[in-house]
């Protein structure tokens, strides 16, 4: 996994870090708001739009949020809003937004340097919730 200041979102779900990654646009903070919001049990933003992802000794990677845009997350047309969030977390699934079309109609989580992997296509939220739900469950199971 690439370390160092990333384009990324992260979040914690339960006690798992989910980093969103994807190209400017594709709907990390749309897809990021939406798995908090529909999350059972605990769930915070962590950071928005920069993460910094370092790999600990013990072999995982965390990921933090600068402090000068800590608690921010932006929504697109919307604004920059202000939430409840955590300093850091450590890494457990990877979630890549791609275009729809590339990706395999029943694609198992890949593993990226002991941390899985999952794609999910851009703008659907409903999809993306679903498949980062199923990979957590398997990562719990």
């Amino acid at each position: 996994m690439e370390t160092g200041n990333r384009h990324a979102t992260l979040v914690l779900i339960g006690d798992r870090g989910v980093l969103i990654t994807g190209p400017s646009g594709a709907g990390k903070s749309t897809l990021a708001l939406d798995l908090i919001r529909h999350s059972d049990g605990f769930s915070m933003l962590v950071g928005d739009d920069r993460v910094i992802v370092e790999k600990r000794s013990h072999g995982r990677y965390v990921g933090s949020v600068p402090q000068s845009i800590s608690g921010r997350i932006e929504v697109r047309g919307v604004g920059i809003g202000i939430r409840s969030h955590e300093s850091h977390a450590v890494i457990d699934l990877i979630v890549d937004l791609v275009d729809g079309s590339t990706i395999d109609r029943m694609p198992e989580p890949r593993m990226c340097d002991g941390v899985a992997m999952i794609e999910v296509p851009r703008r659907d939220c409903l999809s993306a919730r679903q498949r980062v739900a199923e990979a957590l469950s398997r990562l719990n199971s």
